[in-house]
């Protein structure tokens, strides 16, 4: 494997990992934060779908890492690309429909959050030209 190429690997790991396990942990903190410190009212439909998106981040990046980082697949990955613009429209939806304070304290933690989902799908599809190269190698050493 080329240098290059491992360079991105690791960082793709790294983000993937920042956005699959700290990302989701940090919404959870934060909601706990506002509704324990301010007098601002989280719904709890809210706490609840932040919890489950935790929950579904922590199993995303366990078959991401599994699949597309310590082997080299591509099918993971390619579902992953497809569905992440989905899940930044989902959370631009989710910013509109909350109450006026909290929307005002959430655009921060949104702009972050969009900027590392672009970091991981720019370092996501090179990771996935990668192993489909990594592939291709196996192919044809194995013929």
């Amino acid at each position: 494997m080329h240098p290059k190429d491992a360079k991105t690997r690791k960082r793709w790991f790294i983000v993937t990992f920042l956005y699959g396990l700290f990302i989701p942990l940090g919404i959870v903190a934060f909601f706990a934060v506002i509704s324990r410190t301010t007098t601002i009212q989280i719904p709890f439909i809210i706490i609840k779908e932040a919890v489950i998106t935790a929950f579904y981040s922590f199993i995303s990046f366990f078959i991401l890492w599994l699949c597309a980082y310590r082997k080299p697949g591509t099918i993971a990955l390619t579902m992953s690309l497809i569905f992440t613009p989905l899940t930044v429209l989902y959370n631009l939806y989710t910013l509109v429909s909350l109450p006026s304070p909290l929307a005002t304290s959430m655009k921060t933690h949104f702009i972050i959050h969009t900027a590392l989902i672009t970091v991981w799908y720019v370092l996501s599809i090179k990771l996935r030209k990668i192993n489909r190269n990594i592939q291709i190698s196996h192919l044809r050493s194995s013929t």
